[in-house]
């Protein structure tokens, strides 16, 4: 069982199937190498959002640094 963590913070558990369910699914194991590489795929998007956002915290930081070296000089 694994869990998800949803974009409002909320986790809901995630059910992973087993070898004898991915078998006797008549999508066989493409169905689930498919849910395997967007759940990567949605790994990678978010994490370049989230080095978006720390990139942007870091530069608002600078910019307030940068003011107040010349305010109090």
């Amino acid at each position: 069982l694994e869990l998800y963590l949803e974009s409002n913070i909320n986790l809901n558990p995630v059910k992973t199937l087993a070898t004898k369910e991915r078998n006797n699914s008549p999508f066989s194991n493409a169905f689930h190498r498919c849910r395997q590489i967007l759940r990567l795929t949605r790994l990678v998007v978010d994490a370049f959002q989230l080095a978006d956002v720390i990139q942007y915290i870091f530069t608002r930081i600078g910019a307030l640094a940068d003011m107040y070296r010349y305010i109090y000089k």
